[in-house]
């Protein structure tokens, strides 16, 4: 599933912030991102099977990911990781920033206290990079006043860090744009022609036109697991989908491997 891709460069327009201090994460115009000044395209994995997973799981994934060359993953961080006495997360973070990963930290959507505390404990280290918010706002009847409130929640402790949601319904984009950094659309081809890609992620770019959010596609990397009824993931499906979404605008790949315990990257 795994193959190397040529590097490529940008140059443009002078980057802006959503904020006021000098941040660690910037975007262009164009919804590139900058990390500490540098042009950076995430490229990872989703982990969602890490809701359950203990400690020594995460570590072996981000090893796995850095030697493979991956630069990123989307991470759960539990409640009781979030206690005082508690520095299992802020070590497995100092893990991955060892190993060049970087972190986007998913919270529970509609815990405000959890995403508050999140923000405050980790919101400075440097293998954050972003805060997944939210998941299929739209589709679960989220509305953006709250995508907003937990946005700014996260920003009182983490004021330059992105906030990060994904997204099925990618026609209400324009709703929720301005309340985040990145919006992410996440067409699977098993449930469509691989062009469901390109139609999906250029919905989402007309829609962020309304804010001022970057977008990044999630991708389809599960199949063929457990009970997952789907046909797995070729290689050849793997790589078309990034490369649809790059050509559509996408400017960060992260694949989505399903809560599945028996999914290996």
């Amino acid at each position: 599933r795994l193959k190397d891709g040529a590097s490529s460069s940008y140059v443009g327009k002078e980057p802006f912030t959503f904020h006021n201090e000098v941040a660690h994460c910037q975007f262009r115009p164009d919804g590139t991102m900058l990390l500490d000044g540098k042009p950076f395209f995430p490229f990872g994995f989703y982990d969602v099977i890490l809701w359950n997973n203990a400690e020594p799981v995460r570590t072996e994934i981000v090893t796995n990911l850095s030697n493979w060359g991956y630069n990123m993953s989307q991470m759960c961080v539990k409640n009781k990781e979030l206690a005082p006495e508690s520095d299992i997360f802020v070590n497995f973070l100092d893990f991955c920033e060892e190993k060049n990963v970087k972190i986007v930290v998913g919270c529970i959507q509609g815990d405000s206290n959890s995403v508050a505390r999140a923000a405050k404990c980790l919101g400075r280290h440097p293998a954050v990079i972003g805060w997944g918010i939210s998941d299929e706002p739209a589709a679960h009847n989220y509305p953006p006043s709250e995508v907003r409130r937990a946005s700014d929640l996260v920003h009182t402790g983490s004021p330059d860090r992105f906030t990060y949601t994904c997204m099925c319904l990618p026609g209400n984009a324009f709703r929720y744009s301005p309340y985040l950094g990145v919006i992410a659309t996440d067409p699977y081809p098993d449930k469509g022609p691989l062009s469901c890609i390109w139609d999906n992620v250029t919905t989402v770019h007309g829609g962020i036109a309304y804010g001022g959010a970057s977008q990044w596609a999630c991708l389809q990397a599960h199949g063929g697991q457990g009970h997952v009824k789907v046909p797995e993931v070729t290689p050849r499906m793997f790589r078309s989908q990034a490369y649809v979404a790059v050509m559509a605008g996408a400017k960060g790949i992260i694949y989505y491997t399903y809560r599945d315990h028996k999914f290996i990257i």
